[in-house]
């Protein structure tokens, strides 16, 4: 999971899931409607690792320019 490995390897904190948004998610990720059905069939038997979802990272006035390089230069890394 890419959120994880942003955490435990570069130690940038991001949010990641549906964020109570399913449908926009399922919009932007372009899911059709067989798929979404498998997709609740599997986590009706337990298994919820494909839940689609994205990551967000938050920036506030207090991260700096090297803050976001870091975060672009951990992501071209990480989609190598």
């Amino acid at each position: 999971m890419v959120a994880e490995q942003l955490n435990n390897d570069y130690g940038i904190g991001v949010r990641s899931g549906s964020f109570c948004v399913y449908h926009v998610i399922r919009d932007l990720l372009k899911i059709s409607h067989e798929e979404e059905q498998a997709i609740i069939r599997e986590i009706e038997n337990g298994n919820s690792n494909n839940i689609p979802g994205i990551i967000r990272a938050s920036l506030s006035i207090y991260n700096t320019k090297e803050d976001v390089d870091r975060l672009i230069v951990a992501l071209k890394e990480i989609s190598n």
